[in-house]
């Protein structure tokens, strides 16, 4: 199966003090057939994180569709590798791991957990087991209870995917914020004869945005948050590199990096 055709968190369970009593996890790393560092091309983020993120990857505004019944959506999301990188990896994974250690976004930080909220508002936890590092013999305990969950897992993971939910709301309200004064534009970014297609904002269009919107930008600290996403953009030179290393292109005339909108 090529890295194009896996996908992750298609097969889900809730965590079940019973049925999970004996449950243990260890990450395979180098040895992982389906490596979450190689599946995901992005991922969401949350509206704190993009302060620290900006420094490792590009951070857009895809629009998504979840299904049928919704309509189309923008989002907040960074980029671990390009849409037609197929086969590569996460920008940031070295031989013995992540380099960002602290730094990694929620979203890994949380794998193969996944807390999530429930018709009534309350958080439940979701376990991701198309991961093929669970076990009932190898690795780390659990559940070292029915009423207490390993500290490691709870403080690791766990409590990051908590975080991450919190903050998923702001992030919306932000994105939305954005659309509906009408600042994301599609854009292009060419680095090296390969071009990427993403969604950024129009600083022309920022500011000429009333002052009083703009005032309220900077209160809510979105014109920070907007700051880091537009210098975010110049990671896709580091993603376009990992890829050509792997997919040299023929020699092409000299062209200097842009980024258009």
């Amino acid at each position: 199966m090529s890295q194009e055709q896996k996908r992750l968190f298609v097969k889900t369970e809730l965590l079940d003090t019973q049925k999970h009593k004996n449950l243990r996890w260890r990450c395979l790393g180098a040895n992982c057939p389906s490596s979450c560092c190689y599946v995901p091309v992005r991922s969401s983020i949350g509206f704190k994180e993009m302060e620290y993120l900006s420094l490792y990857f590009p951070i857009s505004f895809p629009l998504i569709k979840y299904d049928q019944n919704q309509e189309p959506r923008f989002e907040l999301n960074l980029f671990f590798k390009l849409d037609i990188d197929t086969e590569g990896h996460c920008a940031h994974l070295g031989p013995s791991g992540c380099l960002l250690g602290e730094e990694k976004p929620y979203a890994c930080k949380q794998y193969p957990f996944s807390p999530t909220k429930d018709s009534a508002g309350r958080t439940i936890l979701q376990l991701d087991f198309t991961c093929p590092g669970w076990s009932e013999s190898e690795g780390d305990i659990v559940l070292l209870s029915p009423t207490e969950m390993n500290p490691y897992f709870m403080q690791g993971f766990v409590q990051p995917g908590i975080a991450f939910l919190e903050e998923w709301q702001e992030s919306r309200i932000f994105v939305d914020t954005l659309v509906n004064y009408d600042l994301i534009k599609p854009a292009t970014y060419i680095y090296k004869g390969v071009s990427v297609s993403l969604n950024a904002i129009d600083e022309k269009a920022l500011y000429e945005l009333p002052n009083s919107v703009l005032k309220d930008f900077e209160v809510r600290g979105y014109l920070r948050a907007i700051y880091y996403h537009l210098h975010s953009v110049q990671n896709y030179r580091r993603l376009i590199e990992n890829y050509l290393r792997r997919n040299p292109q023929p020699q092409a005339p000299a062209q200097e990096t842009t980024f258009t909108l």
